[in-house]
């Protein structure tokens, strides 16, 4: 088990290789997920006195008033398809983020049980961040988007006929 303290977590995040730090300023620690040569800003704070850790990570873009609407759309389908749904966008300042909240049991939690966390938060950058890029820089609309994903998968569908 793992106090839920951030003289505990510091340590612990580190064995995991991310290494993070307290901003006094913000009483949360912060320091890069680093995933498949990126780095993406991660954050940790600890709610409730000890009840709640929350772990957040920034998808790198910056979603302009234009692209709002398409964001909120790709961000709603990723967290209806997803077995742990955390994505969340602020509109105000055109930023991405993937967020979880992880109820502890008398301000702890199993070590393991972070190290999952971790693992599904490099999972989620590796795995979207290039939708969300993609679709923050105008590259492609929600809708072209979502034309990909349906031909793609009735291709898959066909080979799986073919195959049986």
């Amino acid at each position: 088990m793992l106090k839920l303290s951030y003289d505990a977590l510091t340590p612990f995040l580190k064995q995991q290789d991310v290494e993070v730090e307290l901003q006094k300023e913000t009483s949360q620690l912060y320091g890069p997920l680093k995933v498949a040569n990126r780095e993406f800003p991660f954050f940790v704070r600890i709610f409730e006195e000890g009840g709640l850790l929350q772990m957040l990570v920034f998808l790198p873009c910056n979603v302009v008033k234009e692209r709002i609407a398409d964001m909120g759309r790709l961000l709603h389908m990723f967290n209806k398809e997803l077995d742990i749904p955390g994505f969340g966008m602020d509109e105000a300042i055109g930023v991405v983020f993937f967020r979880c909240m992880i109820p502890s049991f008398q301000k702890e939690i199993p070590d393991t049980t972070v190290e999952a966390y971790l693992k599904t938060f490099k999972t989620i950058c590796q795995s979207f961040s290039p939708a969300v890029e993609a679709l923050a820089a105008g590259v492609v609309t929600f809708d072209e988007m979502l034309a990909k994903a349906n031909e793609a998968q009735k291709e898959e569908e066909e080979k799986q006929k073919r195959g049986k």
